[in-house]
């Protein structure tokens, strides 16, 4: 017998180890209480979040949906990212994954959920409206960047330490540091480390004179997705030091093209650059999802005053109106100026390629819109 459901706390070894049989198919073995701890690890709590179909009660299906409380320019946007998508090998094309996506979309719109988010091929999620969003630059610096264009920095003041090193006054001078962001997913003082510790990547603690400057969370020793310093000029410094260290290469950072103090930086001598989406999204509430973005972007000074009526789908027209330094939002009868099915508005609303956006007549500086959530808040 087929029954589809919500996971209960029975389910969770079951659940865990139908995840960890699936991936580890289709690539290296998978652990997911290391992968993902903040989901996994033992006392979470978080098995309600799984869709699951059970066949005479054996796991053969998992869509979970990780709830992130974000912030934007401090308005707040509650995501639900959508992870652990998996069917097993021999049940595939028996559209388990449809059914439990639908579910997944209803308990958004039940639990107030603003917009869905998920990583993985475009157009398998397509169907499910999902658009690519956000944008990050990766730049890539090497042994020839820091040798020739870091030649005359002084890499002797700066440090680093693991967190787990690290003493708890030092986590919560970074922890500060964090909330400080145009972005956050509101993670806690408890959960602050754990959740850069996901996909088994290491947070790592930043001194400059033996002071708490920030802290960068890296995969391996030479991918950062994460970097957050009180003062940028240090930079080049810690990347000095951290490539003699380590005896690398290469490395990568991955930036929030919001940031524009850290990309001025690493555009100065890294060897290049790629600018690639962060995540694809699906919109629940858009009136919530247009009042955190555009508060954000109004905050970062790049908003100029106007309003626009979108409608997306068959849904109520949305009358969006920035003035005077606030965002409303309102409900309307009026005629919209904008009309657009789901997967094209929210290309118009976050295509960061404005190829991709159709042309439409709107306020000119309005978008796209800064939706993004580092790489640690993701499922």
């Amino acid at each position: 017998m087929i029954e589809y459901r919500f996971a209960a706390p029975e389910h969770r070894a079951d659940l865990i180890d139908f995840i960890n049989y699936v991936f580890s198919q289709n690539s290296v073995p998978h652990d997911f209480k290391t992968l993902i701890p903040k989901v996994y690890a033992d006392g979470r709590g978080y098995d309600g979040i799984h869709a699951i179909v059970l066949d005479d009660g054996r796991v053969k299906g998992v869509v979970g949906q990780y709830p992130v409380h974000a912030s934007f320019g401090g308005a707040p946007l509650e995501i639900g990212y959508i992870g652990s998508v998996s069917t097993h090998p021999y049940a595939r094309g028996s559209g388990y994954m449809i059914k439990m996506m639908e579910m997944q979309a209803e308990h958004a719109k039940e639990t107030g959920i603003d917009v869905m988010m998920l990583g993985g091929q475009r157009q398998r999620y397509e169907y499910y409206g999902y658009s690519p969003v956000g944008c990050q630059y990766t730049y890539q610096v090497n042994a020839a960047n820091v040798r020739h264009a870091l030649r005359n920095v002084d890499a002797s003041t700066v440090g680093w330490k693991r967190f787990a090193d690290a003493a708890e006054a030092e986590i919560d001078l970074a922890y500060c540091l964090y909330q400080q962001q145009p972005i956050t997913g509101v993670r806690s003082r408890e959960d602050f480390e754990l959740i850069m510790r996901t996909w088994r990547a290491e947070p790592y603690l930043l001194l400059h004179e033996a002071e708490v400057l920030g802290y960068m969370v890296v995969s391996g020793t030479d991918s950062v997705s994460e970097l957050v310093v009180s003062d940028v000029s240090c930079v080049p410094a810690l990347i000095k030091g951290w490539f003699a260290a380590n005896g690398l290469k290469n490395m990568s950072f991955s930036v929030a093209a919001f940031d524009t103090a850290l990309n001025r930086v690493l555009a100065a001598f890294a060897e290049g650059y790629q600018v690639s989406n962060c995540t694809q999204a699906r919109i629940v509430n858009l009136a919530n999802v247009l009042r955190a973005c555009l508060t954000l972007k109004m905050r970062a000074g790049a908003l100029s005053d106007g309003e626009v009526i979108l409608q997306m789908d068959d849904e109520a027209p949305v009358l969006a109106r920035a003035k005077d330094g606030q965002i409303t939002m309102q409900e309307t009868d009026a005629a919209p100026d904008v009309h657009l099915p789901r997967l094209e508005m929210q290309q118009l609303l976050f295509a960061y390629n404005r190829f991709a956006a159709p042309e439409v007549s709107c306020p000119v500086d309005w978008f796209p819109l800064p939706l993004f959530l580092y790489g640690a808040d993701h499922f």
